[in-house]
C-alpha cells in the first residue's frame, strides 16, 4: 500500500464532503487536514409539531421549555470521516452523541 501525497488526501476528503453536503440536513462540525465530523439532523415535520403543540398546549409553559429542547437535541447524529495514508476515505455510520463508531471504507484511492 503506497502512501499518497498530502494534496491527494486533502482532495479525497474534499470530494467526499462535497458529495455529503448536497443534502440540506448535513453540515461540517469540525474539519482538520485529514478528518472531519459531519452532523446530520432530521428535517422538521411542521404538521406533526403543530398537532403536538395543540395536544400539549394545556400542559403549559414548563412543557415547552423542557421537552422541545430534548426533542431537538435527540434528532442530531454525528459521523466521523477519516482519510488514511493510502488515500482511502473511511466514515462511521451516523449515530447519536459523540465518538467514533466502526469505520468503513466509502471511497477508495
Amino acid at each position: 500500500m503506497a502512501t499518497k501525497s498530502d494534496r491527494f488526501r486533502r482532495d479525497q476528503l474534499d470530494r467526499y464532503l462535497a458529495s455529503e453536503l448536497l443534502s440540506p440536513y448535513v453540515r461540517v462540525d469540525q474539519r482538520q487536514t485529514y478528518n472531519a465530523v459531519l452532523v446530520y439532523q432530521t428535517p422538521v415535520r411542521h404538521v406533526f409539531h403543530f398537532l403536538m403543540g395543540l395536544a400539549t398546549f394545556w400542559l403549559g409553559f414548563v412543557w415547552w421549555w423542557t421537552v422541545w429542547p430534548i426533542a431537538y437535541y435527540t434528532s442530531i447524529r454525528t459521523s466521523t470521516v477519516v482519510v488514511d495514508e493510502a488515500g482511502n476515505v473511511m466514515a462511521s455510520a451516523p449515530k447519536r452523541g459523540n465518538g467514533v463508531g466502526k469505520l468503513e471504507v466509502v471511497l477508495r484511492a
